[in-house]
């Protein structure tokens, strides 16, 4: 039986009950069987808003009492995220995420409560998302970004190898980070060169991974059978265990911005595999297979950028201003 990674919860200490409360709300998201991915986005929501209204020595105005707790906390809270990203490209969806992640805190703890109390945020609309194209790396940037850890650290031939494995198969975090290795369980089948990958909804699906790609795994495997902690049974590892999603974004932040590219997110090297894939002829159906997506809207969405690149092709080439 494959067993799902799942973070570990720090416990969230506060003057009153909020922090208690989003430790049971977490625990019991924990129990309802959430994906990785959606207990980091609660956890985070829940965490950072906490902490917000702890860092307020009035108790008064920002109370940590959840029955104390009111819409204006909330719409204070949001508001001092948007002045906080200062960066458009990144308010509107990290902002949604983290309104739903604790709207869904607050409707279990109002749920919990009783029938007759109501959730702070049961009237608040979500913040809109604005529906930018999605960034596409061009290969230079993908190359600059394997030559930025082409030493040969442990650090530098594990980021080598989820780099390449990211770009290749267009895994989710949550998937890459969650992929198991040892004894009872590998999803890494090396010699065929295929991952096995456990995706939303506990739906399994087969990726398949390139030559450059398995022989940048290869060379980390050298390493991963060194390290003290290889009997963790995951492949990732970090210098005290696996390596978690939030060290996976950390690690491609760092990456990134020493060669120019802020806010590298495993969504863009997603971005990267369906745009190189759908350049090299795989049909809608191909990529919604191996991509995990149940739907093709949000395979359409991810294709905005591609035929947006096509237009502008078309356009030069029709150069309809030079008729005149």
């Amino acid at each position: 039986m494959r067993i799902r990674k799942v973070p570990e919860w720090k416990p969230i200490v506060t003057t009153g009950d909020l922090g208690d409360e989003i430790g049971a709300f977490w625990r019991a998201m924990k129990g309802e069987n959430k994906s990785a991915n959606t207990l980091d986005t609660y956890g985070e929501s829940c965490r950072q808003f906490a902490d917000w209204m702890a860092g307020h020595s009035n108790e008064a105005t920002h109370p940590t009492e959840c029955e104390n707790i009111r819409r204006g906390h909330v719409d204070d809270w949001l508001g001092h995220l948007r002045d906080r990203e200062g960066n458009a490209l990144l308010e509107s969806s990290t902002i949604n995420n983290r309104f739903r992640g604790l709207q869904r805190f607050f409707a279990w703890w109002a749920g919990e409560a009783g029938p007759e109390v109501v959730s702070p945020m049961a009237r608040i609309k979500p913040p809109k998302v604005v529906d930018l194209m999605p960034r596409v790396l061009t290969d230079e940037q993908i190359g600059a970004l394997l030559a930025q850890c082409s030493g040969r650290s442990f650090e530098d031939v594990r980021d080598t190898a989820i780099i390449r494995v990211f770009g290749d198969t267009g895994l989710r975090s949550s998937e890459l980070g969650g992929m198991r290795h040892g004894p009872d369980v590998q999803d890494l089948h090396i010699g065929r060169g295929e991952i096995y990958v456990l995706g939303k909804g506990g739906k399994d699906r087969k990726v398949q991974i390139s030559s450059k790609t398995v022989a940048a795994l290869d060379i980390y495997l050298r390493a991963w059978r060194k390290h003290r902690v290889r009997d963790s049974g995951f492949l990732w590892l970090g210098l005290r265990g696996p390596l978690t999603s939030s060290g996976i974004l950390q690690m491609l932040h760092a990456r990134g911005d020493a060669v120019g590219i802020g806010n590298l997110h495993p969504h863009d090297l997603r971005h990267v595999w369906r745009d190189r894939a759908e350049r090299a002829g795989l049909s809608q159906d191909q990529m919604m297979a191996l991509g995990g997506w149940s739907s093709p809207a949000m395979l359409a969405r991810y294709a905005r950028t591609t035929r947006n690149e096509r237009a502008l092709e078309a356009a030069k080439q029709a150069a309809v201003g030079d008729r005149w």
